[in-house]
């Protein structure tokens, strides 16, 4: 597969390559084939919401929370020794289906947890007392050994997404009941060129970005794909939102207003028109309500390789 120009490190804010999920490589070595380069020696560590061993010397940094108390998600970044081994360590609730790359393939699912893998790049899912652990890197042995020596401490701070509310789902099919009672009394007489009611529900009261997710392919003709959570806003409504992408100071793009409907886990899924050259090292953000009225932006560093990248 054809590469972009690239500075790879290890990836930025985020889970799925919860530390880097290096881009889909073509040959993908299965867990058979996954052995440790060298043992690794571990030790205790405390990371509030739960205790595992870590590799000595290595140094895990929160890169991501998603606004915890609300979008259910915590990432660590290792820093330190052992990062390519140990890239990563997360937990959530609820949203290990939205985190996992697409270019992942599930090759286990034992009582070490769920293996997924990509281009030598190994992530191991766990759920323990309602949480998931997230570990990832390119060393499965340790991995396992890592997520086997977890012990969840208290999660009560990490709540899961909103759900569409039945109240909300009713009202939806009152209203379509109404329109196709009107419809019916609709007379012959009714003017053909009648401009249609915009379908689009606005959102009420002011909205904004709260977090979101980044992800760029390793081809030539990938696009850029961004996830961001609209706080403030109800699933069905619609927005319209920009993204403007940067690389070494350029522009990458005209970034476009595109109008968008909230997703039941309360994000947008926005896709790059075109495909970029370069990896872009920065996002900037423009939220507006349907009435074009600018509601909240956001400048975004991301880093310039092949990954899935939180803020």
């Amino acid at each position: 597969m054809n590469t972009k120009t690239v500075i790879i490190a290890a990836i930025a804010l985020v889970l799925l390559l919860l530390g880097g999920i290096v881009a889909y490589q073509g040959t993908i070595p299965k867990e058979t084939n996954a052995t440790a380069v060298a043992e690794v020696p571990l030790q205790n560590a405390d990371f509030k919401y739960f205790e595992i061993k870590t590799p000595e010397n290595s140094n895990f940094t929160i890169k991501n929370s998603l606004n915890e108390t609300t979008k259910g998600m915590v990432y660590w970044k290792n820093t330190g020794n052992y990062s390519n081994e140990v890239q990563g360590i997360s937990i959530n609730k609820n949203l290990t289906n939205l985190l996992i790359h697409q270019n992942m393939e599930l090759i286990s699912n034992t009582t070490d947890g769920k293996i997924f893998e990509s281009g030598g790049i190994y992530q191991i899912v766990k759920t323990l007392n309602d949480t998931d652990v997230i570990l990832t890197g390119s060393d499965l042995n340790l991995l396992k050994e890592m997520i086997n020596s977890t012990k969840i401490k208290n999660t009560s701070n990490l709540t899961t997404p909103k759900p569409v509310t039945p109240i909300e789902k009713v009202v939806d099919k009152k209203n379509d009941d109404k329109k196709t009672v009107e419809n019916k009394k609709a007379t012959t007489n009714e003017p053909k060129n009648t401009p249609k009611e915009d379908a689009r529900k606005k959102t009420h009261g002011q909205i904004y970005i709260g977090g979101g997710i980044f992800q760029t392919g390793s081809g030539l003709e990938d696009k850029t794909h961004a996830k961001i959570y609209i706080d403030g806003g109800n699933p069905g409504e619609s927005i319209i939102i920009k993204i403007k992408y940067y690389r070494d100071g350029n522009s990458l793009n005209y970034g476009n207003m595109v109008t968008a409907t909230i997703h039941e886990d309360g994000y947008v899924y926005i896709d790059s028109a075109d495909s970029y050259k370069f990896y872009p090292d920065k996002a900037h953000i423009e939220l507006y309500d349907l009435d074009g009225n600018l509601q909240s932006t956001q400048t975004v560093t991301l880093t310039p390789d092949s990954s899935t990248q939180y803020f």
